[in-house]
């Protein structure tokens, strides 16, 4: 959609926006993240856990991963530090191809990110990127910091993930002191950091308990409660706070009755199936299409159905194909991307490539 553009409230509703990748389910989809929290309290431990279970696709934390390639900067470590780290965490039975590293670097800001740029043309199926830590990375200097130098030190790393479909979290500091009931407001700097993420997670100690805390604009608050293992090093979650869950749409499991394996037609065809399901359905063909507009992520999340509109000469079509496991197709494409990765700790530096969002406006 073209930002620049100035539309109506009906022509807002008439576009569909794809949903974004999902990294791992109830927690991290793609956008632009901080995970903040004190110095030793396992921050690294945290983000080395997570850069592995979505290169093998295990559970993170108790919640499903989607299995893909991952980009992992750590940037205060030798690599012998965090190689002894992985075989402790993980042993030495189960090389990760997709899982590719990287130790300092003198880039920052927006040249760091052209140098990201060159890495995703030879690796376009990562969707993973952890930065640890942020001030490694950072263009300004303590003494500038404001709201505003904040706020634009951080929106190239969103914009970055908007137009990559990625997930990118940068590791950073929380302050020592601060008397806001807040808990996010413990994130060193300003609000400016916050304000221009898609969301942040914070680690940290209390009544001696770990707790990791998420905020966000397209997840869901939640707090856990975390118990490390000290001799593997792993994290696991001891509690979770219920999470307010959406409120139940009868729409979805009548297109899920009504599609079968897959369909495509009209809103109007459409329409006619799900009023032989349910006779009383309050919609018109256009604001059907309206409201399958608005569940377009739901369908996929819930019921695992791709939905999207197309236009022919003679009408406007609605597709909706099942997802199918593609567990063989992600191997085959992890083993290509292997075949011409870098060596760890050697990112090319290529001319960069930019691609389109996800969204898919059709007024």
């Amino acid at each position: 959609m073209d930002r620049d553009k100035i539309i109506t409230a009906a022509e807002l509703m008439d576009m569909q926006f794809l949903p974004r990748s999902t990294v791992v389910d109830g927690m991290l989809p793609a956008g632009c993240y901080i995970l903040a929290g004190a110095p030793k309290v396992g921050k690294s431990f945290l983000m080395a856990q997570l850069c592995w279970c979505v290169a093998t696709g295990t559970p993170f934390l108790g919640q499903p991963t989607h299995r893909s390639q991952v980009l992992y900067l750590s940037l205060e470590d030798t690599g012998e530090r965090v190689q002894g780290r992985l075989i402790r965490m993980f042993g030495v039975e189960h090389p990760v191809g997709r899982l590719h590293l990287k130790f300092g670097t003198d880039l920052r800001g927006r040249d760091l990110l052209a140098m990201l740029e060159g890495f995703f043309m030879g690796h376009p199926s990562v969707r993973l990127v952890v930065i640890d830590t942020f001030q490694r990375v950072r263009e300004g200097s303590g003494a500038q910091y404001s709201y505003q130098s904040d706020y634009e030190e951080i929106r190239p790393f969103k914009e970055f993930t908007d137009i990559h479909d990625v997930a990118l979290i940068l590791v950073h500091h929380t302050r020592k002191n601060t008397e806001s009931e807040n808990s996010f407001d413990r994130i060193s700097g300003t609000n400016g950091l916050l304000g221009a993420a898609d969301g942040a997670f914070l680690l940290y100690r209390e009544k001696g308990r770990v707790i990791l805390d998420q905020t966000g604009r397209d997840l869901p608050g939640q707090r856990m409660i975390l118990d490390f293992d000290p001799q593997r090093c792993l994290w696991t979650v001891v509690s979770r706070e219920a999470e307010i869950a959406e409120p139940p749409e009868p729409l979805l499991d009548l297109v899920d009755q009504a599609i079968g394996g897959g369909w495509q037609g009209t809103a109007t065809e459409l329409l006619e199936r799900l009023r032989r399901l349910d006779p009383e359905l309050p919609y018109r063909a256009n604001t059907l299409t309206r409201k399958l507009n608005a569940l377009t992520r739901r369908l996929k999340e819930e019921k695992g159905i791709e939905y999207w509109k197309s236009r022919r000469p003679e009408s406007r079509q609605l597709t909706f194909l099942r997802t199918e496991d593609e567990e063989e197709d992600e191997e085959r494409d992890d083993d290509d991307d292997d075949d011409d990765s870098a060596p760890a700790g050697e990112i090319p530096s290529l001319p960069s490539l930019g691609s389109e969002s996800g969204g898919d406006g059709d007024g």
